[in-house]
């Protein structure tokens, strides 16, 4: 999880820039970009992976909860991871909601937290990865599939929620997608006939 924080603060330089971009003809580091980068910590990717995969209870509406699975098929766990990822969102201050979407009959929600661009809101980078995993019953860590893209996107999430950017940057934690990438599909499609201008992924 920690070379997957890294790379995406890293690929991230590349697609907003910030107050401090370096023009393209200086090689120079941007000071900004390696500021956000040195807050990757190992103890916080530590702590948050051990929370997805229940390696030790998690705070969640207040209580402790232990996530032993988040299989969108066992729909109190994968309630609960949701709403987890919910609340570590709301905590930065972001604009957060749920995506609803349904397909083959299974119902689900996908989380999305929000910080608006200053000059290009209707721009939007989208930080991805997907919270449910597999199998489909008894317990199931998953801290490679994917817990570790979790991380990353909610270590991102805490440490450019501190700053402001050009564009819009959306933080979306899927479900459905062991089942066939049901979550994002349906959301790619939502997005795609609202005709949100999405640059990247």
């Amino acid at each position: 999880p920690l070379f997957k924080c890294l790379a995406v603060l890293t690929a991230l330089a590349l697609l907003l820039g910030g107050p401090a971009q370096a023009s393209a003809l200086d090689p120079a580091p941007d000071p900004l970009v390696a500021e956000a980068v040195a807050q990757v910590q190992v103890e916080a990717v530590y702590a948050f992976t051990g929370g997805l995969t229940g390696e030790w209870p998690v705070r969640i509406s207040g209580q402790p909860y232990r996530i032993t699975t988040r299989s969108s098929l066992i729909a109190e766990s994968i309630q609960q991871a949701t709403q987890y990822a919910y609340e570590q969102l709301q905590a930065l201050g972001l604009q957060v909601s749920f995506h609803p979407w349904a397909a083959l009959g299974i119902t689900g929600r996908n989380v999305i937290g929000e910080l608006p661009g200053l000059t290009r809101p209707d721009e939007i980078i989208l930080l991805t990865a997907h919270l449910d995993d597999a199998p489909w019953s008894g317990i199931a860590p998953g801290a490679d599939d994917n817990a570790s893209g979790c991380v990353a996107v909610l270590l991102a999430a805490h440490i450019l929620s501190q700053y402001r950017f050009e564009r819009t940057l959306r933080f979306v934690f899927f479900t459905g997608e062991e089942q066939g990438l049901l979550g994002s599909q349906r959301y790619a499609a939502d997005i795609a006939a609202q005709g949100q201008d999405v640059k990247a992924v």
